[in-house]
């Protein structure tokens, strides 16, 4: 079981911006790939913005979850990390 709270409903964030959950902050800018920093810090995610379609939210994980790290060449499953 994971150490943080749980999620237990889907939040959109506010990109840019600040975003408040229960026992979560969540805080979203929009940068360059060379100001991402490359030692990776702990619960840092970087998105591209161009991919992204609709709004985007956080939720708790689900079946069939995936997503594509920054290194690698295809898509993994959650439960793949």
């Amino acid at each position: 079981m994971a150490p943080f709270p749980n999620l237990v409903s889907e939040t959109e964030l506010n990109i840019p911006g600040e975003t408040q959950l229960p026992g979560w902050g969540v805080t979203a800018t929009i940068t360059d790939r060379e100001q991402m920093s490359a030692e990776g810090r702990n619960f840092t995610a970087y998105l591209d913005l161009n991919k992204v379609i609709g709004k985007t939210v956080v939720r708790s994980r689900q079946p069939g979850d995936r997503f594509q790290p920054l290194s690698m060449g295809q898509l993994k499953t959650l439960g793949e990390l």
